[in-house]
């Protein structure tokens, strides 16, 4: 016997050879395709896997720029699965959320996911910001009839508190010529377009950001702003190809994000001519 497995060198009339039987199947009888066959007892009864071990969240501090910038309020969890019956893997998982350490009303509860994975992510909208949230799993095993482990509860996790600054900008000309002014605005221009930089107070309400730095590949002037600059931000490009631009939006708590984009083609400019008459 090995593990769930009953094995051995097997002989007689019609075979000779290596058997062996897997008795977590409850297998009786001849085996298909052959004249042998036995009947086992159940002698690997099938146990519910451990807790899951090794939990883990998003570091949702704030010194965690890709979290609160990229992903806000959707963390990362991870666990490993372990059981006594040493070839079975987890089939599902059940992952819950909740402000409260009873877990009484979850902000979200995944339900019973039918996955091998070891990581999830709370959907986008679910948690809010400034609360310290408890977090449990558990997990159920691979058999015909599966059985779930005992819950286990990860460290709780707190959100910042509020949302961090939401960089945006626009620019014109899209694809300039060498020398040629071009023209970027970070803020809401007067038809309403929705492009703009926001930054947010402690009541997550939206206002100015506290500093604005931008960054321009190979432009005359290399540009930076404060808070008080009203005037859209006027370069050139001194070659040609696409340039990225960056904007960096610093709070007044000096929490910031940064947005990146990339102009068109910035391309040579038309060569001067000038009209003579014919002689």
């Amino acid at each position: 016997r090995e593990g769930c497995e009953l094995k051995n060198w097997g002989w007689g009339s019609e075979v000779t050879g290596w058997v062996s039987f897997n008795s977590t199947n409850n297998y009786g009888g001849k085996t298909p395709g052959s004249n042998y066959g036995a009947t086992l007892a159940n002698f690997c009864q099938n146990a519910a896997p451990n807790a899951p071990g090794n939990l883990a969240v998003t570091d949702t501090s704030s010194a965690n720029w890709s979290f609160n910038c990229v992903s806000p309020l959707q963390p990362a969890f991870s666990w490993t699965f372990s059981d006594p019956n040493t070839d079975d893997y987890q089939s599902a998982f059940q992952l819950q959320v909740d402000d409260n350490s009873d877990f009484s009303s979850p902000e979200y509860d995944s339900g019973s996911a039918t996955t091998t994975s070891f990581t999830t992510s709370v959907p986008a909208g679910r948690l809010s910001y400034n609360t310290t949230y408890n977090w449990r799993v558990k997990t159920w095993d691979n058999r015909k009839t599966p059985l779930v482990s005992p819950w286990a509860t990860g460290t709780p996790f707190a959100t910042t508190a509020h949302s961090w600054p939401s960089p945006d900008f626009t620019f014109l000309p899209n694809s300039p010529s060498v020398g040629q002014d071009t023209l970027f605005r970070r803020d809401q221009d007067s038809d309403g377009d929705t492009f703009g930089t926001r930054c947010f107070d402690s009541g997550n309400n939206a206002v100015s950001c506290g500093n604005y730095y931008w960054t321009m590949e190979d432009s005359s002037p290399t540009m930076s702003e404060t808070a008080s600059s009203s005037i859209p931000v006027i370069v050139s490009f001194n070659s040609p190809g696409r340039k990225e631009i960056n904007l960096k939006a610093t709070d007044a708590e000096g929490f910031y994000c940064l947005k990146s984009r990339s102009t068109g083609t910035v391309t040579l400019p038309l060569p001067q001519y000038k009209e003579v008459l014919p002689r």
